[in-house]
C-alpha cells in the first residue's frame, strides 16, 4: 500500500516515462513547482491530466501568472466537461516495460497528495499474463 502522505515519492525511479491523471480539482502551484519537478526527477517526463472544466478555469485565472516562466517538462491539462462534475482520481505511468495504476480519492492538489487523509490502490504490472491485467487494461479503455 502507498502511503498517501508520500505518493509521489514512492512511484519507483526509471520506470515510467509517462503519466495520464484525472482529478476534480487541481491546484496549479503545486502542479507546477511540485508535481512536475518530483516526476521529472523520476524520469516521467511526459505528463497530461484531466480535470473539471470548471475546477480547471477558476484555477486558470488564479494562477495564470505563473505560467508564464518556462515549464520544467512537457505538459497538458484538459478541462473535461460534462453533465455533473468530472470526479475520477486516477493516475496511469507507463514505462516501456511498467504500468503503475493509482486509483484514489486525492485530488491533483497538495492536500490530495499528502495533507488530507486519501486511499490510494496501487497496481503494478510488467507483463501481460499478471492477474491484475484486465483491471489495467479496464482502466486504460476508461481513460481512452
Amino acid at each position: 500500500m502507498i502511503d498517501h502522505r508520500q505518493l509521489i515519492k514512492e512511484i519507483p525511479a526509471g520506470k515510467f516515462h509517462s503519466a495520464l491523471m484525472t482529478s476534480f480539482s487541481i491546484n496549479l502551484y503545486y502542479w507546477d513547482i511540485q508535481l512536475l519537478r518530483s516526476l521529472a526527477g523520476k524520469g516521467i517526463n511526459f505528463v497530461s491530466a484531466l480535470v473539471d472544466s470548471d475546477c480547471l478555469s477558476e484555477e486558470l485565472l488564479k494562477f495564470s501568472k505563473g505560467f508564464r516562466e518556462n515549464k520544467p517538462l512537457d505538459f497538458s491539462i484538459h478541462g473535461y466537461k460534462m453533465k455533473g462534475a468530472f470526479h475520477p482520481k486516477i493516475q496511469f505511468y507507463a514505462g516501456r516495460e511498467s504500468v503503475l495504476v493509482l486509483v484514489g480519492s486525492g485530488n491533483l492538489t497538495i492536500t490530495g497528495h499528502g495533507k488530507n487523509l486519501e486511499v490510494w490502490s496501487p497496481i503494478m504490472l510488467d507483463n501481460t499474463k499478471d492477474p491484475t491485467y484486465p483491471f489495467v487494461r479496464e482502466v486504460w479503455d476508461y481513460l481512452k
